[in-house]
């Protein structure tokens, strides 16, 4: 016969040993890792960005660096040897 379920209650709500405390224990980081899942972590980086720009030129105008044009029959005039 199964002991009434009084007994078995009263004996379930005291934690009594070490196993206990470290499943309270675990079950309450799990939980509270859950509910905090968002706030304190896993928040958008907000200089992710960064990685994928090209880094400019901090004074663009200063260079003397000669412009090169980006048309093709230009540039295959310069590079073709006229035989």
């Amino acid at each position: 016969m199964p002991p009434p379920l009084d007994q078995v209650f009263s004996m379930l709500s005291k934690p009594s040993g070490f196993a206990d405390y470290a499943a309270i224990t675990t079950f309450s980081l799990v939980w509270g890792t859950y509910f905090l899942k968002g706030k304190a972590w896993d928040r958008p980086d907000t200089t992710h960005h960064l990685w994928f720009e090209k880094p400019q030129i901090a004074d663009a105008a200063a260079t003397d660096r000669v412009k090169e044009t980006r048309d093709i029959s230009q540039k295959l005039q310069e590079t073709v040897r006229r035989v």
